[in-house]
Order: structure tokens, then C-alpha cells, then sequence
């Protein structure tokens, strides 16, 4: 059955029936990426093809081959949250699975001196760590009231409980404005459901930065 074009597909064999067997059938990849192989094991006249595989797995052959083979797959680096596919290989379905980042603040600094010190209420601050938010940096838009949302492609930042209009968000750096409400700062990022540790940061009356 072909779902995605809807459609069935009769095929008639003409010769000997082939068949491949393929390991392994699950596959795991660090938060680094890297290669992962796959063993294909049939007759010198059977062909197979490579398919199904999602925009963080390349393969660099020949989506069709035939007869044995290892072929190698590569996984991009994942900055974001643990993610997984079920790819083809040879007719067999093999599941490919890939740690997250760990979402962790290392640092809050001000966005114009980069300098870490005491925050204030009002001033747009940067934080550095890691699975804050998606792999690409997105910026945000006013909204017709004139302010920015407190949530940004998944990515919410709060300082003592209390949401932070964002400005930009990126697996490794997120920019907001420290809430005016904030008397104290217990700072955490909320991105796809995962939150991090808080990290503790003083609050001052003003903080300039050039």
C-alpha cells in the first residue's frame, strides 16, 4: 500500500523471489551525531533502496543498490530535544533514535556589555547554556498591543515564576526582558516541556550596560 500517494501496487515477480536480511534494526546516536552503519545481507542479484529518512539523517550512496552491502548513515548534531525516526533500508523498517541536549542556563548577562552582575527590571538580558530552544535562532515580532510575547518558538524564560517578554530564542543563547515585577531572580527557560535548574542572580535598581 502506498499511503502517501494513494494507491496500491500489485507487483508480479518475475524469477526468483528475493529476500534481505538487515542489521541492526535499532540504531542510537549520541548529541554529537556522527555515523551510524547498517548491514545488508541478500543474493548478488536482489536490489534495495534507502528510504524514509527524515532532514537529520543523510545518507551520502545510492538510495538503490544491489547484492550485500554496508551502507553509513550520518546524524547531524542535535542542539535541541531527543528526537527518533523509522527509516527503511532493504524493505526492513529500522528505528534511529538520538539524545537531546540537556537544557541548562550557564549564564545571564547583559545583552549590551555581555558582562554577568546583578539584573534589573527592564533590561534586556542574554542567557547562554544549552537545549534552549530550536536548532535555528528565531526572532520575535510586536504583537498589535506593542509588546513581545512571553513565549517564543517553545522557548519561555522566568524570573521568579514570572514570564519574560522574548526577543530571540536558539538552542544556545535566548534573549528576554527582565520582567518589571521581579524583586528577585530565581532565572529558568522552559523550551518544549523540559525545564532547567534555576540560577540565582541579583537584582539591582539599575544595571546600564554599553
Amino acid at each position: 500500500a502506498d499511503a502517501g500517494n494513494g494507491r496500491i501496487r500489485l507487483l508480479t515477480p518475475s524469477g526468483p523471489s528475493c529476500s534481505a536480511s538487515v542489521s541492526p534494526t535499532t540504531l542510537s546516536s549520541p548529541v554529537s551525531g556522527g555515523n551510524l552503519s547498517v548491514t545488508i545481507q541478500t543474493s548478488a542479484s536482489c536490489a534495495w533502496a534507502v528510504q524514509s529518512l527524515p532532514s537529520w539523517i543523510t545518507y551520502s550512496g545510492n538510495a538503490v543498490g544491489a547484492g550485500p552491502a554496508t551502507i553509513t548513515l550520518t546524524v547531524a548534531a542535535d542542539p535541541g530535544t531527543a528526537r527518533s525516526a523509522v527509516i527503511s533500508v532493504a524493505g526492513t523498517w529500522i528505528a534511529v533514535s538520538q539524545q537531546g541536549a540537556t537544557l541548562s542556563v550557564t549564564a545571564v548577562t547583559n545583552a549590551a556589555s555581555n558582562l554577568v552582575g546583578p539584573i534589573a527590571p527592564g533590561e534586556i538580558v542574554v542567557l547562554y547554556g544549552s537545549g534552549l530552544g530550536p536548532a535555528q535562532l528565531t526572532s520575535a515580532h510586536l504583537g498589535s498591543d506593542g509588546l513581545f510575547d512571553a513565549q517564543l518558538a517553545g522557548t519561555t524564560v522566568q524570573f521568579n515564576g514570572i514570564p519574560a517578554p522574548m526577543i530571540y530564542t536558539s538552542a544556545t543563547q535566548v534573549a528576554a526582558i527582565v520582567p518589571y515585577e521581579a524583586t528577585g531572580a530565581q532565572v529558568t527557560v522552559t523550551y518544549e516541556g523540559q525545564t532547567s535548574a534555576s540560577v540565582a542572580v541579583a537584582v539591582a535598581a539599575s544595571a546600564p550596560g554599553l
